[in-house]
């Protein structure tokens, strides 16, 4: 009985651990879709692709946690044009 304990445990250990392992793997990922960032299908391409690689993981990251610059709208105020009267 006490085998069976041992075996139950140690598979339990492994779902949580290979759980873990798959969360930290998908952590840019999963961060980009939480920011709802405009580029989060290609974060999650980069992520899956080349994340396994540290440089590659850690790039998706960095591209995760960055902010999304929005364009601004810039006016421009010409002075009345004195030759239409």
């Amino acid at each position: 009985m006490e085998l069976i304990d041992s075996n139950v445990f140690s598979l339990m250990l492994a779902f949580l651990l290979i759980g873990i392992a798959i969360f930290m793997y998908f952590l840019p990922a999963i961060i980009g879709f939480y920011k709802n960032k405009h580029n989060k299908l290609a974060i999650f391409a980069l992520n899956t692709l080349v994340g396994w690689s540290v440089v590659g993981w850690i790039i998706s990251l960095v591209w995760a946690l960055s902010s999304d610059v929005k364009p601004q709208n810039i006016y421009i105020n010409y002075p009345p044009d004195s030759t239409t009267k």
